[in-house]
């Protein structure tokens, strides 16, 4: 027979908070990979200094987010 594990309803909540977080994880990351794909785009058209410099910042902002959700401190 086969036996069942029960989990608590913390259990359950702890485990779909970590798929989230997780998830937050990997949309940052795919956020972060865009930007850093437009910033050499810019880069290579010869883009305005302020233009590279706010794509630069957003980098940076995501960079923070998603060291604050891994667990680090930004």
């Amino acid at each position: 027979m086969a036996q069942i594990t029960w989990k608590s309803k913390a259990e359950l909540d702890a485990e779909a908070a970590e798929r989230q977080k997780q998830a937050d994880i990997q949309a940052h990351e795919a956020a972060i990979k865009e930007r850093q794909q437009a910033y050499v785009a810019l880069l290579s058209t010869g883009a305005a200094q302020a233009e590279l410099d706010e794509c630069k910042a957003e980098i940076q902002m995501l960079m923070q987010s998603l060291e604050v959700l891994r667990g680090g401190t930004a």
